[in-house]
C-alpha cells in the first residue's frame, strides 16, 4: 500500500476544496448546482477518445486501461467492442450534434473520422443519425438567402452530405429528443454533444434532462457554448485545444502570453456544486519541445484546476499528431519533428503517462515561488505558469519520490524534494 501524504500547513490560499485526481477516481456525488430533473454533480477524471472506425489495436487499448469515460464516434460500427469496455466498469458516451446533420444518400463511405463526422456505414447503424437524417427532411437544412445549404462551420471543403441544422424547427427538434432516446435504449451512459451553438443551448438542456431522467447515474458531456442552464444541466464541458491544439502554429505557442492564460483558466477552477466540470482537451505535438513535458504539463494543470482531463490519445500516436498538421512539427526544426517520428509511441514513459494514479485530493492548492503546487493521495503535482525556471521544496512523507515528467528518482532531504520547473511545464511526483 503506498503511503498517504499529509496536507502542510503552511503557504496555502483557499482554492477548492475537491479538484479531481486524473486516474481512477471515484464518482462522488454532490447534491448541488444541477438543473432541475439532474442527478447529482460527480467527479470526472480521465477521458478517452476514440472516434476511428476500427478498433482499437492492442497496443491502443492503454488508452482505454485507466479511464473513466470514452467519447465514441462510431458506436454503431464497434458495438462489440464498446459493450466489452462497459464491462469493465468504463461509461461510454456516443457522439451526437444538434449543429450538422447527414443526408445520408450523399455520405461518402470513408476510413477515418473525415472533418469531424462519421462516414456512412455508420449512419445507418446510429439511431440518433437516422432520427436526423434530411433525406425525408430537406426542411431541416439550413440555408443562406440564395437558397444555398450552409456546410458546416461555412466551410465547403466539409464532408459530403454533412449540413448545417434548423434547431429553430419543432419537428428536428423533436427528431434529435427521439435520436437520444433511442441511443439511451441501447445502453450507453450518456451523450457527448459537439458543436454547441447559442441556437442550441435549450436543446441541450432539454437533452441533458432527458438522459438523467432515463439513467439517474448517466453523464452528459458537451463541447462549446454553454449558458447558465447548460452549465447546471451537464456533467461536463469540454475546453477544446486547452493549452495544446493541432491548430496552432508553433509561433503561437513560443508568442501566447502563458501567465494571462494560466489566469483566465484558473478563474474556472471547478468544485463540486459549481456546475458542469471541466473536461481538460489537448493536442501534444505543437509546442516545440518533447511530447513527454507536453504531456504532463498538461496533466498537472488540470489536475490542479479541478478538471477531468484528456489528451485524445496524441501521446500514445504521434502519427496522429503529424496527420493534423505535419507542417507544424517541422517548423520547430529537426528536434521537433525527431520527437514525432521516431518510435515516440513506443516509449516506456507513454504507458506511465495513461497509468498514472494520483488518488484523492489531499489538503487545499498551495503557492511557492510562483508556481501552484497540489498534493494528492499517492503523489503531487506542480505547474509554473511563468516565465522563468522556478526551484520548489515540498514536504514529502518517504525517502524517495519519482518524477514522471523527466522519470527520474529523487531523494528527500530533511522530509522534502526539490523540484526544478521549466517556464510554462508541470511536474508530477509519485511517491514510490
Amino acid at each position: 500500500m503506498p503511503t498517504r501524504i499529509s496536507s502542510p500547513t503552511s503557504n496555502r490560499f483557499r482554492v477548492t476544496t475537491a479538484l479531481v485526481a486524473l486516474a481512477l477516481i471515484g464518482m462522488v456525488p454532490c447534491s448541488e448546482g444541477r438543473a432541475s430533473g439532474s442527478p447529482p454533480a460527480a467527479r470526472i477524471g480521465r477521458v478517452a477518445l476514440w472516434y476511428n472506425k476500427r478498433p482499437p489495436a492492442p497496443e491502443e487499448e492503454i488508452l482505454f486501461r485507466h479511464a473513466e469515460i470514452v467519447l465514441i464516434g462510431y458506436p454503431g460500427t464497434l458495438d462489440p467492442w464498446w459493450r466489452g469496455l462497459r464491462k469493465r466498469g468504463i461509461k461510454v458516451l456516443p457522439y451526437v450534434s444538434f449543429y450538422k446533420l447527414p443526408n445520408v444518400a450523399d455520405v461518402p463511405e470513408t476510413n477515418d473520422w473525415d472533418g469531424g463526422s462519421p462516414a456512412r456505414s455508420e449512419l445507418a447503424r446510429n439511431p440518433f443519425w437516422r432520427e436526423v437524417s434530411t433525406d425525408e427532411h430537406p426542411e431541416w437544412i439550413a440555408r443562406d438567402d440564395t437558397g444555398k445549404a450552409k456546410r458546416p462551420f461555412d466551410n465547403d471543403g466539409y464532408m459530403e452530405g454533412w449540413n448545417q441544422s434548423r434547431p429553430d424547427l419543432p419537428s428536428y427538434r423533436e427528431a434529435c429528443r427521439r435520436g437520444i432516446q433511442a441511443l439511451m435504449r441501447q445502453g450507453y451512459d450518456g451523450v457527448f454533444i459537439d458543436n454547441v451553438r447559442e441556437a442550441h443551448q435549450k436543446m441541450v438542456v432539454d437533452a441533458a434532462n432527458l438522459v438523467h431522467s432515463l439513467e439517474s447515474d448517466a453523464l452528459v458531456v458537451m463541447n462549446g457554448h454553454a449558458d447558465d442552464q447548460v452549465n447546471r444541466a451537464v456533467n461536463c464541458r469540454m475546453l477544446e485545444s486547452f493549452i495544446y491544439s493541432w491548430a496552432w502554429d508553433l509561433g503561437f505557442f513560443q508568442r501566447a502570453e502563458w501567465q494571462d492564460y494560466w489566469k483566465k483558466m484558473k478563474d474556472q477552477a471547478w468544485e463540486p456544486g459549481s456546475g458542469a466540470q471541466p473536461l481538460a482537451l489537448g493536442y501534444l505535438g505543437f509546442s516545440g519541445r518533447s511530447a513527454r513535458e507536453d504531456a504532463y504539463t498538461l496533466l498537472s494543470s488540470a489536475l490542479i484546476l479541478g478538471f477531468a482531463f484528456s489528451d485524445a490519445g496524441t501521446a500514445l500516436d504521434p502519427s496522429m499528431v503529424a496527420a493534423f498538421a505535419r507542417k507544424n512539427l517541422f517548423q520547430g526544426g529537426t528536434r521537433s519533428a525527431l520527437q514525432y517520428f521516431t518510435g515516440t509511441s513506443h516509449d516506456s514513459w507513454v504507458g506511465e503517462f495513461y497509468s498514472v494514479n494520483l488518488g484523492a485530493p489531499r489538503g487545499r492548492l498551495m503557492e511557492q515561488n510562483g508556481c501552484v503546487v497540489r498534493y494528492f493521495a499517492r503523489g503531487l503535482c506542480v505547474f509554473n505558469p511563468t516565465g522563468q525556471l522556478a526551484r520548489v521544496s515540498l514536504e514529502w512523507p518517504g525517502k524517495f519520490a519519482y518524477e514522471a515528467a523527466c522519470g527520474t528518482r529523487i531523494e528527500s532531504r530533511n522530509g522534502q524534494i526539490t523540484l526544478y520547473v521549466a517556464p510554462f511545464s508541470g511536474r508530477v511526483a509519485l511517491i514510490t
